[in-house]
């Protein structure tokens, strides 16, 4: 009887933290329709969507940790490196510091990149066009 105790606790945790890992999505969906006001941030990559080879896509656009296009470029307070929104939320799920640095980070403490969201709008356009 021991036994099935133990594999209803395990599978309890499992749940559980599957639970906890759907709800951290939900949030950080929630987080992602809110960030931009009354614009939700887009769930596809609009070069996948657009189809663009990954050679294409000028280095700057690319988050320097994943390598992706980055959709909501926001720069880091302490070390001025420049990330997608998504990756630095992963990074602060586990470690709540600038990923360069080691000081103290908080999703708070982001600084939208404006002027190269112009820039990757401006670029991406421009291949729309093109399309």
């Amino acid at each position: 009887e021991d036994n099935d105790m133990d594999e209803d606790e395990e599978g309890g945790e499992g749940a559980f933290l599957e639970a906890q890992s759907r709800s951290l999505e939900e949030a950080t969906d929630a987080h992602y329709s809110s960030a931009g006001g009354a614009v939700a941030q887009p769930r596809v990559n609009p070069v996948e969507e657009l189809g663009i080879p990954h050679e294409e896509i000028p280095e700057e656009f690319l988050d320097p940790i994943t390598q992706q296009y980055m959709v909501d470029p926001v720069k880091l307070p302490s070390s001025g490196a420049v990330l997608d929104r998504a990756t630095v939320i992963r990074h602060l799920q586990s470690n709540q510091t600038d990923p360069y640095t080691q000081t103290q980070l908080t999703v708070q403490m982001l600084v939208p990149a404006a002027e190269l969201k112009t820039k990757m709008a401006g670029w991406l356009a421009g291949k729309r066009a093109a399309a």
